[in-house]
């Protein structure tokens, strides 16, 4: 697929409409109104990133049932990297060989591929920090003491 990736609606929904151009007219709701269940056969690891997603999808009105196999393949692929985290602190970012040469450990390899498709994931969420950036903050902003004044210089 080429050109840029496509954004959630439920992002578009947090972003406004600063283009106020007409929206699509058959655009499905963003989230799901019920609860989706954890998968099971998830690690406790697993499970804890599983809860933690969700309530924060749930937050910010992004859940959606196709996102189910999503934050089952994150809770996985987080259980993953953890694991091979333990494993890159317990024995170091190096091992000998039987040759006597120091080589990288090749849990650091498998905790950096977890990684990378790690942030994957969650970009496809929108739970990035560039994704987050794009949409803006959610909630109250603080006002602007100029723009307050000069709103009040127009008014009045």
């Amino acid at each position: 697929m080429k050109g840029r990736k496509p954004i959630p609606a439920g992002i578009k929904a947090l972003k406004g409409n600063p283009g106020k151009r007409k929206p699509p007219k058959a655009a499905p709701p963003a989230s799901w109104p019920g609860r989706m269940r954890c998968p099971r056969g998830l690690s406790e690891t697993a499970k804890r990133a599983y809860h933690c997603i969700h309530e924060e999808l749930k937050r910010l009105n992004l859940l959606a049932t196709c996102n189910e196999h999503v934050l089952e393949l994150y809770a996985a692929t987080y259980d993953r990297w953890h694991a091979a985290h333990q494993h890159v602190r317990k024995e170091g970012d190096t091992v000998v060989t039987a040759q006597g040469e120091i080589k990288p450990s090749p849990w650091l390899a498998v905790a950096d591929k977890e990684q990378d498709r790690l942030v994957k994931l969650l970009a496809e969420m929108g739970l990035t920090p560039v994704s987050r950036q794009r949409v803006g903050p959610v909630g109250e902003t603080q006002s602007d003491p100029l723009s307050e004044f000069l709103k009040k210089a127009k008014s009045g």
